[in-house]
């Protein structure tokens, strides 16, 4: 199904009904791309196969299901510049899976098309449902709020590629437990006031310089950064083990781990952090906590 130019395409299915994109794409030149399901939104083609979804670009992809988007062996595969996303999780099977193929990817605003309005970022809502997105040659932005009530883990690859957090990410999970984790083989950077909160026990990962083995790859929250386990542990590290490994600067990150009037609170989780400034340079200090940042567990 090609839109061309600028022109949209919006599926829809009502009542229990899937969308099932098998074999083939959903693309549009420039335009913007919309999926609505009264169930899941699936594919049966394997993981890397197939793009499911291409846009060229500013178009946009909106995925909003009353169930699942994906599964772990047949993930949403894409190749767009902005994502949304939501799952109501009417049932435990709805996770949220979602495959970046080529090219830096933005959690953002996605159009809404045919009387739907704009949605941002990507939500799980209930059953403990998982996010899952992963940006095989690309950095990953996130510009809308990221709310999970389950595990969620955002994983950028590639030497160069990045996380950089320009909004909230929030733990919704009545169970204790649950893990946010942010994986990047370059950096990881939190913008001013980009929190992540949750309501209750959630582990926290940082993990920069992740898997291309080329000892770069910084982490750096910016003021006004609050990270809130609440009872969860809190790490921050690099390479294929953060609680033993550190990150790494590089670039104009010099040092491994910086707080910049930002603060890790975990109650009474452990916390911790690991850093190893860049080689060869000024001030560049493994861990560095400037400007009134803190680090509390209780």
């Amino acid at each position: 199904v090609t839109a061309n130019s600028s022109g949209n395409v919006a599926l829809k299915t009502t009542g229990a009904n899937d969308v099932n994109i098998n074999g083939v794409t959903v693309s549009s030149s420039s335009g913007n791309l919309q999926v609505i399901s009264g169930r899941h939104i699936l594919t049966s083609t394997a993981t890397g196969a197939t793009n499911e979804f291409v846009t060229g670009g500013a178009g946009t992809l909106l995925l909003d299901a009353q169930d699942s988007i994906g599964t772990a062996a047949n993930r949403i595969d894409t190749a767009v510049g902005t994502v949304a996303a939501t799952s109501a999780g009417v049932s435990t099977a709805g996770d949220i899976f979602i495959n970046q193929t080529a090219g830096a990817l933005t959690i953002g605003t996605a159009t809404g098309l045919d009387g739907r309005a704009n949605l941002s970022g990507i939500t799980t809502g209930a059953n403990n449902n998982d996010i899952t997105l992963v940006s095989r040659a690309g950095s990953i932005t996130v510009t809308g709020p990221i709310s999970a009530n389950g595990d969620a883990l955002l994983q950028a690859l590639g030497t160069g590629s990045d996380i950089t957090i320009s909004n909230n990410v929030t733990g919704t999970s009545a169970t204790s437990g649950k893990t946010l984790t942010l994986q990047a083989d370059r950096n990881i950077v939190f913008n001013t006031s980009a929190d992540i909160s949750t309501t209750n026990a959630l582990n926290v990962v940082l993990n920069s310089d992740f898997s291309d083995g080329n000892g770069a790859g910084a982490i750096q929250l910016n003021p006004g950064t609050v990270i809130t386990s609440n009872g969860g542990s809190i790490t921050l590290g690099g390479g294929s083990n953060p609680l033993t490994t550190a990150a790494i600067g590089t670039g104009a990150l010099v040092e491994g781990v910086k707080l910049d009037n930002a603060q890790l609170v975990s109650d009474a989780g452990a916390i911790n952090v690991r850093g190893t400034g860049l080689a060869g340079s000024m001030n560049a200090h493994g861990v560095s906590l400037a400007n009134n940042a803190s680090v509390t567990s209780t």
